[in-house]
């Protein structure tokens, strides 16, 4: 699989968390703004890594998908990693696995207070659907 699919089932699954805040805490959109702004210039979506200063690089490297941006950037421009190869796609994979894990956690973080709040639509896992 490529460094494109990778990253775009890793942002499938914050869409699966953001959406669980969203139905938790309704209001969340100046939350969503910033993580969408921080996400197109800390990741490369915009301005390559290479031409930031080092500690943005390293700091980038904390924001998921810098490194499916970085992979991709690298094998369609052919230009250089900011990391070693090995290392990107170990993180992107390690990042993958930890954001699918969380997606999975704030949705049933949701659906138990949701259960509990009384919203009555949503069902468990083993009800009959009449």
């Amino acid at each position: 699989m490529s460094a494109y699919g990778l990253s775009v089932l890793a942002l499938s699954q914050m869409g699966v968390t953001f959406s669980a805040l969203t139905l938790q805490y309704k209001n969340v959109s100046n939350l969503f703004e910033f993580i969408n702004m921080a996400f197109q210039f800390l990741t490369g979506m915009i301005i390559p890594l290479q031409v930031l200063p080092s500690f943005v690089r390293d700091a980038s490297a904390f924001i998921p998908l810098t490194f499916g941006m970085d992979l991709s950037r690298h094998y369609i421009l052919f230009s250089s990693t900011v990391f070693p190869i090995w290392l990107e796609w170990s993180a992107l994979v390690v990042q993958l696995l930890v954001i699918g894990a969380l997606s999975v956690a704030a949705f049933n973080f949701v659906e138990s207070r949701s259960r509990k709040n009384g919203l009555h639509y949503v069902r468990t896992r083993n009800a009959n659907v009449h």
